[in-house]
C-alpha cells in the first residue's frame, strides 16, 4: 500500500490530500440523493481524473495514469 499511496500523491494537487470533510459531506449528500448515482466524485483529484477518463480513449487514459503513477508492470 505505501508504494501506491505515494504514487497517488502525483495525481493530487500540490501533493495535499483532500479535506475528509469534503468526503464526509459527499458521503451524507450520496445518502440523502432522492435519486441515488452509482459514484460520487469527491476532490479535484477524482474531477480531473474522471474528466479525462471521459475524454480519452481506454489505452490513452490507461497510458496517461501508468505514466502520471510510474506504473508499469
Amino acid at each position: 500500500w505505501a508504494r501506491l499511496d505515494a504514487r497517488l500523491t502525483r495525481l493530487v494537487p500540490e501533493g495535499r490530500r483532500g479535506d475528509p470533510q469534503e468526503v464526509a459531506d459527499v458521503i451524507v449528500d450520496a445518502v440523502n440523493d432522492p435519486t441515488p448515482r452509482l459514484r460520487y466524485l469527491a476532490g479535484q483529484d477524482a474531477t480531473m481524473i474522471v474528466g479525462a477518463h471521459r475524454q480519452m480513449a481506454f489505452e490513452q487514459y490507461e497510458a496517461l495514469m501508468r505514466q502520471s503513477l510510474d506504473w508499469h508492470d
